[in-house]
């Protein structure tokens, strides 16, 4: 069913976002993210996660700012016959294009008042952002105050050069910098962190794109290169030279082009043409091809995930792709193993689709054999030597007592709830001395424990001691939320109304993939069995959610294009005292459209749940009462 799928694609990409803008990687290729959202739009226009802009809010929600004037997106191109169609769309007197690059960082916003700055804050969802302001005198190419005595805001991006000389581990320059900027602790690494301006916004005696960025640059900031098209012709040849030369030279990474309609005049009338959702329309970014290269297989390395998955990860000659040295690549599943036939010393493709983490594209020497070396699949765990079973597309061990899977357990555990004291090579020496089996045996270790380990001094003992004592106290919604179920998160549990362990147990609910997981989890005995040890260790508190409603509020649900936009809508339903979610829920009361005959989605669910459904003009009418 329809509804059913649109449900899953929401869990699919709320898990990739919440993947790539908070930890720093990439769980699926930047194509498959777009893929699942074309197929989400072609399922229903109007759902709330095709107006999302960026990351999740997931830190402290007190140094949340909300931005004044949104910080959306731009639509992408592939091609540049489909670029001159947006071009056509625009119908502007005169083709005056300012053609920018799209770099590669983490989006931000200075807020500048009587010239002095005011805060710093990052994109967010694009209408709320995180305060990280706190960063201002770490990072590069931030003034502190600007001769201008108007508020202001200038819009940039920060970012890891490609010459830095901060260790970047062979990962991406984006999760390097994402990973810098999200840590809880300031850091004298932030200083490897620049910030490089490409709007200039509350200026409006400068009315063209051009003007804004001399400006920033008469002001001392770092400016992204622009260059101004003023015909087909010069569209064409900027993104010949993109792709030839220019973001090979850039010192910032970048993914692709953005062209702005240079007369900001026009961009109000531009944006009245079509809804302001998700993208603005004065604007059109085009996206680059993928960048290739190619190497030769020397190996092939098969890790066990803490599901008892072996995921292999192929070796092979070092090459240069997106400002780092790539030597290995994750390929999956055995599947894809044996889909690319591969063999030692064959030559491999590697693709770094809109720069995203290298995966291995395709196998150049396949027509040469047959099929894969099958020396290179193994058939016994490496870890514990029992006999692998194939599971879907993986091989996976189903011993509940291989020793790399419980540590891998274990660690997911402790980077969960972050002990910094307590690194994989400590978990394998306890593993081997048998002082650990699970995670719940971390709150059982002492002194006597550790006092024989290599490396473990008195402070060091006690720092491990103390760290996890900390760690033993939490919430029953933190709880449930780092044990490892798929897709499982605190803000999924709310939307199951699962806040407490009696609810977790008692839930039985099938309609989402999100309970099925959990309802699959719970029906294993050797998880329950650890469910139990770890209650019995751990000191469970109550945790006030956020998202409670009393049964007097009314909680409203807008869709469809209305007279404000969401961001007015929700100020003035809020000071009606109503409640405002982005989705229909349980708690749903008020369904607010343009179109009360309308078949999207929230309309369905609506009418599915007897939900009130009226016109955007009788709510209007019922705030004023």
């Amino acid at each position: 069913m329809a509804v059913e799928r649109i449900i899953e694609l929401e869990e699919l990409l709320q898990s990739a976002i919440q993947s790539y803008y908070s930890e720093g990687d990439s769980s699926i290729s930047d194509e498959e993210y777009d893929e699942l959202m074309d197929e989400l739009r072609s399922l229903d226009s109007t759902h709330p996660l095709l107006q999302q802009v960026g990351s999740p809010i997931t830190r402290d929600l007190d140094a949340k700012i909300v931005h004044p004037i949104p910080m959306l997106s731009s639509a992408k191109v592939k091609t540049l016959p489909d670029l001159e169609k947006w071009i056509a769309w625009l119908d502007i007197p005169e083709i005056r294009l300012v053609a920018q690059p799209k770099v590669d960082g983490l989006s931000a916003t200075i807020k500048y008042e009587n010239g002095q700055l005011r805060y710093i804050a990052s994109r967010g969802d694009g209408v709320v952002g995180q305060d990280i302001s706190h960063l201002a005198p770490y990072l590069q190419g931030i003034a502190l105050e600007i001769p201008h005595k108007e508020a202001l805001e200038i819009r940039g991006e920060l970012y890891l050069p490609k010459n830095t000389s901060y260790d970047t581990e062979g990962r991406p320059l984006r999760n390097n910098c994402v990973g810098l900027v999200n840590r809880k602790e300031v850091s004298e690494a932030l200083r490897h962190v620049h910030f490089v301006a490409y709007a200039l916004l509350n200026e409006e005696a400068l009315t063209s794109q051009m003007e804004r960025l001399a400006q920033l640059r008469a002001w001392g900031f770092a400016v992204v290169e622009e260059r101004l098209c003023q015909s087909l012709a010069d569209v064409s040849v900027m993104v010949e030279e993109y792709l030839k030369t220019l973001r090979e030279t850039w010192l910032y990474e970048t993914d692709g082009l953005i062209f702005i309609v240079d007369d900001t005049a026009l961009h109000v009338s531009i944006d009245g043409r079509k809804v302001v959702d998700r993208y603005h329309h004065y604007s059109m970014a085009m996206k680059p091809p993928a960048q290739s290269r190619t190497t030769q297989l020397v190996a092939i390395e098969w890790q066990l995930s803490r599901q008892g998955l072996l995921i292999p990860v192929g070796i092979f000659d070092a090459v240069e792709m997106g400002g780092a040295k790539i030597s290995r690549a994750t390929l999956n599943n055995v599947e894809n193993v044996e889909r690319l036939r591969l063999h030692l010393g064959h030559r491999i493709l590697l693709e770094r689709a809109n720069d995203v983490i290298p995966f291995v594209k395709e196998n150049l020497d396949a027509l040469s054999v047959l099929a894969v070396d099958a020396t290179l699949i193994p058939s016994i765990c490496p870890s514990c030597g029992h006999r692998l079973t194939r599971s879907a597309v993986h091989l996976k061990c189903n011993n509940l007592s291989c020793p790399e899977v419980a540590i891998q357990s274990i660690l997911y555990w402790v980077k969960k709830l972050e002990m910094k004291e307590i690194g994989e090579q400590t978990i394998a020496k306890l593993y081997a001395l048998g002082k650990i089996r699970h995670p719940s045996d971390l709150y059982r270790l002492t002194y006597d424990d550790l006092v024989s380990l290599e490396g473990f001094a008195e402070k060091r003992i006690e720092n491990f001691l103390r760290e996890v004592e900390v760690s033993r106290t939490m919430t029953a919604l933190t709880f449930l939320s780092i044990l490892g179920i798929p897709l499982v998160a605190k803000k999924a549990l709310i939307k199951l109304s699962i806040k407490s362990v009696e609810d977790f147990m008692a839930f039985t609910d099938e309609t989402y993939v999100i309970g099925r997981n959990i309802i699959q989890w719970k029906g294993e005995e050797h998880n329950r069995e650890l469910f139990e040890d770890l209650k019995s260790v751990l000191l469970l508190t109550e945790e006030a959610v956020s998202d409670e409603v009393s049964d007097d509020k009314i909680v409203v649900v807008f869709t469809g294009k209305g007279a404000l936009s969401r961001k007015e809508l929700q100020a003035m339903a809020e000071g009606a005292n109503y409640l405002v979610e982005d989705n229909i829920s349980t708690k749903t009361t008020l369904l607010v459209t343009d179109d009360v005959e309308g078949n999207s989605s929230k309309m369905k669910r609506a009418r599915a749940k007897g939900i009130e459904i009226i016109r955007y003009e009788d709510f209007f009418a019922r705030i004023k009462d």
